[in-house]
């Protein structure tokens, strides 16, 4: 009887040894992922900064408050919206050269 107590507090223990195995190897995975998804945050926000700075050299001599309001009149504008719209119906690259081309033209007015 002892001998059958024994084992099956043998088996609760390795069961309880298993589940801390588990959980450890989710910990372990949820910080990859989290890992992963900054790097990619990061990635991105370093690409936009470049963009900005790319086509709006002047944007250093603006405050944070002046550059939401100057993005903000011109993200509403009626040729920005076009434009992004023409991208979200585009997939990959193609989309975008369309676009690109679209906003081109529209720069360049006609009449």
């Amino acid at each position: 009887m002892i001998d059958g107590m024994d084992r099956d507090g043998r088996g609760l223990e390795t069961a309880l040894k298993a589940l801390e195995q588990a959980k450890a190897r989710v910990a372990n995975e949820r910080k990859k992922q989290n890992e992963k998804r900054r790097k990619m945050e990061t990635r991105h926000k370093y690409m936009i900064g470049g963009i900005v700075v790319k086509y709006f050299p002047k944007c250093f001599r603006f405050d944070e408050e002046e550059l939401n309001r100057i993005l903000r009149v011109a993200l509403a504008t009626e040729e920005c919206r076009r434009v992004m719209e023409s991208i979200e119906k585009f997939d990959g690259n193609a989309g975008i050269a369309d676009a690109g081309a679209e906003a081109a033209d529209a720069g360049h007015g006609e009449g």
